[in-house]
């Protein structure tokens, strides 16, 4: 089994590393656990600034965990659909925080540049995990 996860890694902290835990949980020792990581330019776009951290430090800091298999860099920025296509998982994991409160995951899709027939046409599914509260980037960034 093959899981993916999508994100910026930037200050690493607890909750990216109960995300990449949570995901090695779900595919088990024997699947992989591939890591996309969003480029600058894109996260300047999304996040108005840049990443502390540059792509190739993010990268490399990923691939020092021992729960990632494989890391790779989301080309496609807002269309993750080619990186999705690329590795061609059987599952992305993401924190619960994107899952919208009716249930839909419309806004998760929306950030990935797919739709949800794009994921029945491959049968893929997004398992959402706990997220860890009161942890973030964004905010570590705020307080520095």
């Amino acid at each position: 089994m093959i899981a993916l996860t999508i994100g910026t890694f930037d200050q690493i902290h607890p909750g990216h590393l109960e995300l990449i835990a949570a995901t090695r949980y779900l595919v088990g020792a024997t699947g992989e656990v591939w890591v996309g990581v969003n480029r600058d330019e894109f996260v300047t776009r999304y996040k108005g600034r840049p990443p502390i951290f540059s792509l190739a430090s993010r990268v490399e800091m990923l691939k020092a965990l021992a729960d990632v298999d494989h890391v790779f860099v989301n080309v496609g920025d807002e269309n993750s659909g080619l990186l999705i296509d690329a590795v061609r998982p059987d599952i992305i994991t993401i924190g619960d925080d994107w899952l919208d409160p009716d249930g839909s995951e419309e806004r998760y899709f929306a950030q990935l540049g797919v739709t949800a027939e794009w994921m029945q046409e491959r049968d893929l599914r997004v398992q959402y995990v706990p997220r860890t509260r009161g942890v973030s980037s964004s905010a570590l960034r705020v307080v520095q």
